[in-house]
């Protein structure tokens, strides 16, 4: 494990939560706030309290809280497993959406799913409908179960892959 990605102490954490009190309404109990920081690097709390304190005017709740740990989760980084070798390289030209010249790429390595109907992501999607969808014509059609009539939708479920699928355990250990 890297250094970086040491969680942070509870006395880091609690540091972090200090930073917000100059917000109104600071509560006199904070040990619901620092649950939500357990197991989070001392660096993400602070992006968090970061981003909290210079949009917030008032002190987060616990769920406030939790949304700006969302939104500052640094991104995972893929492995080099996800990225395969080419058998050739292949050039590829992108035409400009704009009348440009556009631009040519040589493609490298490519990106192969450990899950093919949730391209590992955990969930797969579906199409609710008596046919195929034009829109959205890469879903499976398939009933959402709702017995009563009812409009066509797209829909996802939790893919069965979940516990077994490589990807997605290596993203929410890097989580």
């Amino acid at each position: 494990m890297n250094l970086l990605d040491t969680p942070a102490t509870e006395a880091e954490r609690e540091a972090q939560i200090a930073r917000m009190c100059t917000l109104r309404n600071v509560p006199t109990d904070i040990v619901e706030h620092l649950r939500q920081t357990e197991g989070r690097t001392a660096d993400h709390i602070a992006r968090a309290v970061d981003w909290l304190v210079s949009t917030s005017k008032f002190f987060p709740t616990p769920a406030e809280l939790v949304q700006a740990l969302e939104k500052t989760r640094p991104r995972t980084s893929f492995a080099s497993k996800d990225l395969q070798p080419t058998k050739a390289p292949k050039t590829v030209h992108i035409p400009s959406p704009f009348g440009g010249p556009g631009i040519t790429v040589t493609i490298t390595k490519d990106w192969y799913d450990d899950c093919t109907a949730c391209e590992d992501t955990g969930w797969a999607g579906y199409w609710c409908g008596p046919k195929e969808s034009e829109q959205y014509s890469w879903l499976t059609v398939r009933r959402c179960g709702n017995t009563r009539e009812h409009a066509e939708h797209e829909y996802v479920t939790k893919c069965p892959c979940g516990p077994t699928n490589a990807t997605i355990q290596r993203r929410r250990g890097a989580a």
